[in-house]
């Protein structure tokens, strides 16, 4: 198989701070690789270097094909596009600037895809794209027999589209073979065994501290009774009396010079992290009684002259993860913010309380340090709120950071612990999983495990919405439908 690019002992810094550091990598023709990491590791810094628009500080990156790159934020160009995939993925045709987020992304794709060139850097493809679209990409990269590397952080995208996962972490790159379900067992089993390997020492360190504290007891007992028989001997004795006394304590001291020489061998405990189980109660003021707290009764919606919703009904649960789906554009922010803003369609508990959180860059300002500026918003303790920060990847350092330096990905997850430590029995999620890294969605997950409110959300991410959601529901030419698990619709007219 031949090679499509190879990177030899690549260096990168900014600032002095090491940003990738990577011995040596190959790719061939053909592969689809999948590039994984949490936020700030370098996956878009690595795409840069690959595609030149990054110069490496040392270390050299051959291409042996030519790569088309798909940036996050990409730029219109005309040249080559295939009307027919713009048709395919459901981009209109007007101007760029007028498309929506999700119909600019495809408008992207289409401009790589429209080439057909023998290599693909695609750096988070997937973002802002509605089901239909990803399962329409998901065919394309299947069908494509080129080289790829992707930058994702949709497990589901991943699982159907590549054959290999580097993970960076720490400058470094780390390779798995196989899709991400393949990579997250490896992880799984080689915590697994941390976890043995800890075990075991634990015991036998814990032998030998007991053996050397026995051994020590004894000495000091041997001593003790050789004293005593030195002041009951006579005297042509003691001389005697003392040797064997040196000679059984230097033997003893010997054999506790031994095991303290193999206790230092056994080396230190791996670090494996463990999660602590989280928990929002609710304060009594806010808990509910209504079985649906959150109805609507011919409820309409516009989007300009568009209407989005066309009269619907229908009646969310309380207490439950409530999931909303649809294309692009067919209403699904729009109902999340009729529900914060209200209408005289929706019949709304009086002891709601809501708290949203939205897909949108976040900038903080406050100069407090982190822990500090979360605890003041919040009636839970100190150690829960630490607890939710290392769970979304803050180390003890960055906790004590003033909130203004925090970088803006740092930001993004500040907001989504603000969401959950705030008092309220209603969380509106719209689309939480953008922009995140894989480690933060799983912590996202277990946030949402643990509070005791209802939560309505919208979500692109398939795998997200199944470990999460507990009931769902789909937007579809102005209709409202509840779908169960067996994706059977029924129509809430």
């Amino acid at each position: 198989m031949d090679l499509s690019l190879e990177l030899k002992k690549v260096y990168l810094s900014f600032k002095d701070q090491e940003i990738l550091n990577i011995e040596h990598l190959s790719v061939y023709d053909g592969e689809k690789i999948g590039i994984i990491g949490a936020n700030g590791q370098g996956k878009s810094t690595l795409l840069d270097l690959i595609s030149g628009q990054l110069k490496a500080d040392a270390g050299t990156i051959e291409q042996y094909i030519e790569f088309k790159y798909l940036k996050q934020i990409g730029e219109e160009t005309v040249d080559e596009l295939d009307y027919e995939w713009l048709s395919r993925m459901q981009v209109p045709m007007q101007d760029y600037d007028d498309l929506s987020g999700g119909q600019q992304r495809k408008f992207m794709l289409s401009q790589v895809f429209s080439q057909y060139p023998q290599g693909m850097l695609l750096d988070e493809p997937t973002t802002h794209l509605d089901q239909e679209s990803i399962d329409e990409l998901i065919r394309e990269i299947q069908y494509y027999h080129g080289t790829m590397l992707i930058v994702s952080h949709n497990r589901y995208f991943l699982n159907a589209t590549v054959q290999k996962i580097w993970e960076i972490t720490e400058g470094k790159v780390v390779i798995y073979n196989g899709n991400y379900d393949d990579y997250e067992y490896e992880k799984e089993k080689a915590a697994l065994e941390i976890a043995r390997y800890n075990e075991k020492l634990v015991k036998e360190k814990k032998l030998l501290e007991r053996a050397i504290a026995n051994k020590e007891a004894k000495i000091s007992k041997q001593a003790d009774n050789v004293a005593k028989n030195l002041k009951r001997s006579i005297k042509p004795d003691r001389y005697s009396a003392t040797k064997s006394k040196d000679s059984v304590q230097k033997a003893a001291y010997r054999q506790v010079k031994a095991m303290n020489t193999r206790l230092s061998k056994l080396g230190d405990f791996e670090k494996i992290e463990e999660e602590r189980e989280l928990n929002f109660p609710l304060p009594q003021s806010l808990i509910l009684y209504n079985k649906f707290p959150i109805m609507a009764d011919g409820l309409t919606i516009k989007g300009g002259e568009k209407i989005l919703l066309d009269r619907i009904n229908f009646q969310f649960p309380l207490g439950k993860v409530i999931a909303l789906s649809g294309p692009n554009g067919s209403g699904k922010s729009s109902l999340l913010r009729r529900i914060i803003e209200g209408d005289k369609h929706l019949i709304l508990s009086p002891k709601l309380k809501i708290v949203s959180y939205g897909q949108r860059d976040y900038e903080l300002q406050s100069e407090l340090p982190l822990l500090q500026y979360l605890t003041k918003q919040s009636d839970y303790d100190t150690g829960l709120i630490r607890s939710l920060l290392a769970q979304l990847g803050f180390n003890h350092s960055q906790m004590r950071t003033s909130v203004n330096k925090l970088s803006g990905g740092q930001a993004t997850k500040v907001v989504l612990a603000e969401t959950f430590i705030q008092p309220s029995n209603l969380l509106i999620l719209d689309e939480p999983t953008n922009f995140i890294d894989l480690g933060t969605i799983k912590a996202l997950e277990r946030f949402i495990k643990a509070y005791q409110g209802t939560i309505i959300l919208t979500s692109h991410d398939r795998e997200f919405v199944e470990k999460v959601a507990d009931v769902k529901y789909e937007i579809s030419e102005g209709k409202l439908y509840q779908v169960n698990w067996a994706v059977e619709k029924l129509l809430f007219l």
